[in-house]
C-alpha cells in the first residue's frame, strides 16, 4: 500500500506481509483498515511501530518481574524484613499461575483462578493475602505506566470470608499468678539441653514472664481502678458531711451568741451604773 505523501513531500509505504503467508483477502482487509486510520489522521506505519513496541514492553514486564520490582522498592523504603519476606512468599503462591504472564494482559478470571486454588484447600487467609498483594503490584504497575487497570478490583467478595480462630488465654488473675510461678520454677533438663540452649530457653521464659506480668496487670488494674474510684467517692462524701456538720455548728454558735447578747448588754449597763454611784 502506498499512502498519500507526507507534508515534507516524501512517500511512505506500508507492507502487510509476503504472499502466500498473507492472502490477498487479508491484505485487502489490512489495506482498508490502514485507509480508515489515514482518514482519522493516524499514520498506520507509526501505529504499527507503536504496537510492536508496546507488545515488546508488555512481554518484558511479566507479573513476576513487576512484583520483584515492587518488593525491591519496599526494601528501599525501609519496610520491615518480615514484611518483605511475606511478600516474597505470597509471590511464590502466584508465580506458577500468572508469574510469566504480561501484567497488562492479565484478566480478572485468571487472577481469580490463581487464588481460588488456595481457597479450595482450606487456606482462605493465604488466598486473601495473595489477592491483596497482587492488587498492590497492579497499582504499582499502573503508577509506572505498565498496566491500564487493576483486575483484582472486580474480585471483591469473590473469596470466602476468613474466620479468625481465637486461642486459649488466661483471664483470671489467680491463674496468671500460677503461670508466673510455673515459669519461675522451670529450668529445663540439664541432661537434654546444652548450655546455649538453656540460656536461650531462659531468655525466652523471661520474655514470656514479662508478657504474662503485663497481662496480669491489665486484668487486675480495672479492679484497682474501681476500688480507687470508690475510695475517692467515700473521701468526698466524708468531706461533704464534715463541711455540713461545721456549717450546722457555726449556725448554732451564731444563734447562741445572738441569744446571749441582750443579757451581756444588761450586765454591762449595771456595772457602769455601779461605777458611777461609787
Amino acid at each position: 500500500m502506498t499512502p498519500s505523501p507526507t507534508p515534507n513531500g516524501t512517500e511512505k509505504k506500508l507492507a502487510f506481509g509476503a504472499y502466500p503467508e498473507v492472502s490477498l483477502k487479508a491484505a485487502r482487509d489490512l489495506r482498508d483498515d490502514a485507509r480508515k486510520l489515514l482518514a482519522a489522521g493516524i499514520d498506520p506505519a507509526e501505529k504499527k511501530k507503536q504496537d510492536r513496541h508496546a507488545a515488546k514492553v508488555s512481554a518484558a514486564n511479566s507479573f513476576l518481574v513487576v512484583a520483584q520490582s515492587y518488593i525491591a522498592k519496599c526494601k528501599r523504603e525501609g519496610h520491615a524484613e518480615a514484611t518483605t519476606t511475606k511478600q516474597e512468599w505470597l509471590l511464590k503462591l502466584l508465580d506458577r499461575a500468572i508469574g510469566q504472564r504480561p501484567i497488562a494482559e492479565i484478566q480478572p478470571f485468571e487472577m481469580l483462578e490463581a487464588v481460588r486454588k488456595h481457597e479450595t484447600t482450606g487456606r482462605t487467609e493465604a488466598a486473601h493475602r495473595a489477592l491483596q498483594f497482587a492488587s498492590q503490584v497492579f497499582r504499582f504497575a499502573i503508577a509506572n505506566q505498565l498496566a491500564a487497570s487493576d483486575p483484582t478490583r472486580d474480585l471483591r467478595g469473590a473469596l470466602t470470608s476468613h474466620k479468625s480462630k481465637h486461642h486459649a488465654a488466661i483471664l483470671e488473675p489467680k491463674k496468671a499468678g500460677e503461670l508466673l510461678r510455673a515459669i519461675d520454677g522451670y529450668d529445663g533438663h540439664p541432661g537434654t539441653t546444652s548450655e546455649n540452649e538453656t540460656l536461650n530457653r531462659i531468655d525466652c521464659l523471661s520474655r514470656l514472664k514479662a508478657r504474662a506480668s503485663v497481662a496480669a496487670q491489665r486484668m487486675i488494674s480495672p479492679v484497682r481502678r474501681k476500688s480507687r474510684r470508690h475510695a475517692v467517692h467515700r473521701a468526698a462524701g466524708r468531706s461533704c458531711r464534715a463541711a455540713e456538720a461545721r456549717s450546722i455548728d457555726e449556725r448554732r454558735g451564731a444563734d447562741v451568741s445572738a441569744a446571749g447578747r441582750p443579757a451581756r448588754r444588761a450586765g454591762a449597763a449595771l456595772r457602769s451604773r455601779g461605777r458611777r454611784a461609787a
